[in-house]
């Protein structure tokens, strides 16, 4: 048994749990853009540009090779589970490329037709694009650990999910916390997401009885890249650093 896996827990308990982590990723996606979607079905919105049609595709792509994956699991297959990974890190390289281009370019976009808020917004897709695939490349790397693998599979998609959280408890949370200072900011966009990663870590308390290390590392980068990208976009100086970044004055 590996160092980084000291405590051997049901094989269903593990599955379960990773399960219900999906569900809970995927209804944040959907109550976060579906509502959305509306004015752009009723025709009175035009549709955005192609890049974020690709965006979107490759996003549900990764929920669903996420849940194919946790399937392969507790079905105990194991050999196309592996196989399938293999693809998932073309997968993952193309959300990186394709999430960091349609950042800068939907803030040229939208900054370039009068809205100025995406090009401040921008820092926070950008750190996720740093982020995510440091985590996936970590999980690569420890692919043969079944234990750590996944639980960095799972911070890597929770770095994801601020988008979908924003969007339908953006508002609420804002007006308890206001989002004008930096913890203010933290709180408005990012509680939820740490509040599935304490969920996680709770979990292994009462499954382990011991905190898996990819969280005792990970969870604290995670919250090191939040307050940061909160520090960024609460600076008065960042509006004129974002402009030099995509090409505007």
């Amino acid at each position: 048994m590996s160092s980084l896996d000291p405590v051997r827990v049901p094989a269903s308990t593990e599955r379960n749990f990773f399960l219900i982590f999906w569900v809970l990723s995927l209804a944040a996606v959907s109550f976060g853009f579906m509502p959305g979607l509306g004015p752009y079905l009723a025709g009175s919105k035009p549709w955005p540009p192609l890049v974020v049609h690709m965006h979107a595709v490759l996003f549900y792509g990764w929920m669903a090779f996420f849940l194919v994956q946790i399937w392969m699991i507790r079905t105990k297959n194991l050999k196309t589970h592996m196989k399938l990974g293999l693809g998932g890190i073309g997968l993952g390289a193309a959300m990186t490329v394709i999430g960091t281009y349609m950042t800068l370019y939907m803030a040229k976009f939208h900054y370039l037709n009068g809205e100025s808020r995406q090009l401040e917004f921008m820092i926070v897709p950008l750190s996720d694009m740093v982020s995510f695939p440091i985590f996936f490349v970590a999980a690569i790397a420890f692919r043969k650990t079944g234990a750590t693998h996944k639980r960095l599979m799972l911070l890597a998609t929770t770095v994801l999910l601020g988008a979908g959280f924003g969007r339908f408890m953006g508002r609420p949370l804002s007006e308890v916390f206001g989002d004008d200072t930096i913890f203010g900011f933290w709180f408005t966009l990012y509680l939820m997401q740490f509040l599935m990663m304490m969920g996680a870590m709770i979990y292994d308390l009462a499954t382990r009885r011991v905190i898996h290390p990819a969280y005792l590392m990970g969870v604290p980068f995670v919250l090191a890249v939040q307050l940061f990208t909160a520090y960024v976009i609460t600076n008065p100086a960042w509006p004129s650093f974002a402009k030099s970044l995509i090409g505007v004055s």
